[in-house]
């Protein structure tokens, strides 16, 4: 595996392809989660369910906040 296992024993190239998807696809529904399906090498994108931290909107704002602050963005008021 010329590329390198991530911890989470996907490829690291193949731990983009949901975040290309949801960025660049005009299949992608606003405000959806992506994740792969499938068999690692051949994993293909589809809507994933939000679950635990990514239902909890309060923690999600405050990702928003802190990811505008580090990128030195602003682009929506809370």
């Amino acid at each position: 595996m010329g590329e390198g296992v991530a911890r989470t024993g996907q490829l690291r190239g193949l731990t983009v392809v949901p975040i290309l998807y949801a960025a660049t696809s005009p299949d992608a529904v606003p405000d959806s989660f992506y994740g792969p399906t499938g068999p690692k090498l051949h994993a293909r994108v589809q809507p994933a369910a939000f679950t635990g931290p990514g239902l909890d909107r309060d923690t999600a704002w405050a990702l928003w906040e802190k990811s505008q602050q580090l990128a030195g963005v602003h682009y929506l008021d809370g």
